[in-house]
């Protein structure tokens, strides 16, 4: 999509979704958020924000986490990912949460409409085609 535009790189993020931590890469973009397993290729997660149901931090058997609740809809996922110290773990939150609410405010769908006026005069009738 032309209107992706990505916001944070962020290396050394675990995923705790599988009851264990694999680390990897999350990107923040102003769309979604994706990360990306280090070892394995095709193990990655991708959650665009207007599937987002919550975000947070809180406590897990891993130390605090950043937890994304996708809505039931889109699965009712609960996905944790783990960052430390602590207080970069909150600034990615702080990101996320930001570009959310922007999101959510103007959703970027991945169609740009261009109303074109076409108008032909005819005499008396005007025909319009507005495409």
């Amino acid at each position: 999509m032309s209107n992706v535009q990505v916001y944070s790189k962020v290396a050394d993020v675990s995923n705790l979704s599988s009851d264990q931590e694999n680390v990897g890469k999350l990107y923040v973009t102003n769309i979604r958020v994706v990360w990306f397993s280090d070892k394995s290729d095709n193990y990655n997660v991708s959650v665009p924000y207007i599937q987002m149901k919550v975000i947070k931090i809180r406590k897990s058997k891993f130390g605090s986490a950043l937890v994304i609740e996708s809505s039931q809809r889109s699965g009712g996922y609960v996905l944790g990912f783990r960052a430390m110290p602590l207080e970069r773990l909150q600034g990615i939150f702080k990101e996320i949460q930001s570009l959310y609410l922007v999101f959510s405010a103007s959703p970027i769908l991945g169609v740009d409409v261009t109303n074109v006026d076409l108008s032909v005069s005819y005499g008396r009738h005007l025909v319009r085609q507005i495409i």
